[in-house]
């Protein structure tokens, strides 16, 4: 079965499977999500802690730069650093927001 992400749609920052529009202030346009990675470190699932990471890592970005939290969301998931937090060996996921936030800006300078 084929999931269908649309550009705008907040899903894909949750865990779970949901139908479009069931998660609070999701425009309804993507077919559905199911996680396709999970974060393991040491044997323990670290996969809820990633995410929430993220999700606060972009505010922050979509803050400072005033651009939507799409768009900046977007814009991380391409950055290197998104790429060492899916690598749970590297333990980025533990330092804070802010601290990837700084390291954000230092590889895309506003």
């Amino acid at each position: 079965m084929k999931i269908k992400i649309s550009k705008g749609c907040h899903a894909t920052l949750f865990s779970t499977c949901f139908i479009s529009g069931s998660i609070p202030g999701c425009p309804g346009i993507c077919s559905g999500i199911i996680m396709q990675n999970r974060y393991i470190y040491r044997n323990e699932d670290v996969t809820l802690d990633v995410i929430i990471k993220i999700e606060h890592v972009v505010r922050l970005i979509a803050r400072e730069t005033g651009k939507p939290f799409d768009d900046c969301l977007y814009e991380f998931y391409r950055s290197k650093v998104y790429e060492m937090l899916q690598k749970t060996g590297s333990l980025m996921w533990v330092e804070s927001a802010e601290f990837i936030t700084d390291e954000y800006f230092r590889e895309n300078p506003l």
